[in-house]
């Protein structure tokens, strides 16, 4: 999948678990769940996905923590039309 159709379409991947991979104004990142957390747990985790920084870069504690994490001085919910080359 190259684009996302709707925010509520990305909560949604979210919320199910997936790891979904894509990339945001040029960065590669990663949602994925907390690999801390029990098994069906809501809490989620992002981590970056450029060759030169590899790195965690934060948990949450579920989908909504994670729409209002905020990348460039804007939320992830206020940028989702920006995000491409998403898989899952």
């Amino acid at each position: 999948m190259k684009k996302l159709q709707s925010l509520d379409q990305f909560r949604e991947f979210i919320d199910t678990g997936f790891e979904i991979e894509f990339t945001l104004n040029g960065k590669g990142c990663l949602i994925e769940p907390d690999q801390d957390a029990e098994e069906f747990s809501p809490r989620r985790e992002l981590a970056s996905t450029e060759q030169n920084n590899l790195d965690y870069i934060k948990k949450f504690k579920d989908t909504n923590a994670v729409l209002e994490f905020k990348i460039e001085g804007k939320t992830i919910k206020d940028q989702w039309r920006n995000i491409s080359n998403i898989e899952y």
